[in-house]
């Protein structure tokens, strides 16, 4: 990526590890066979993914993933924990949840609940 707002975010999201080397199954294993796609498939959605979010973290405006990033997005949250404590907390910064044609973000904490750029 090209002209970066924060480039610091950009590396921890660029160098985030979906795949657990333990798993029985690794993530992008488990999204390949999941949706029926070639591994070179699953792995460009999570390269995808990985733009989208950063894309949520520092944009103000209600942004919508494509279908195959939405894919992705739903079954990263299905690993509760990675998500939400590695991810987002750890990785991001921020919690940063899903509804399907906007992004929630938490910036203030819980109780603070900003929908595209509003604070609600």
């Amino acid at each position: 990526m090209n002209d970066l707002t924060d480039p610091d975010l950009w590396n921890k999201i660029a160098s985030y590890d979906f795949d657990d080397p333990q798993a029985e199954a690794p993530f992008s294993v488990r999204l390949a066979r999941e949706n029926g796609w070639a591994p070179v498939r699953a792995k460009a959605a999570i390269d995808q993914y990985r733009r989208f979010i950063y894309l949520v973290c520092i944009s103000d405006g209600m942004l919508s993933p494509s279908p195959d990033v939405d894919r992705v997005w739903y079954l990263h949250l299905t690993y509760t924990k990675d998500y939400w404590n590695r991810f987002c907390d750890e990785t991001l910064g921020q919690a940063v949840g899903r509804a399907r044609a906007r992004a929630l973000r938490w910036p203030s904490g819980p109780g603070k609940v900003e929908v595209a750029g509003m604070a609600a």
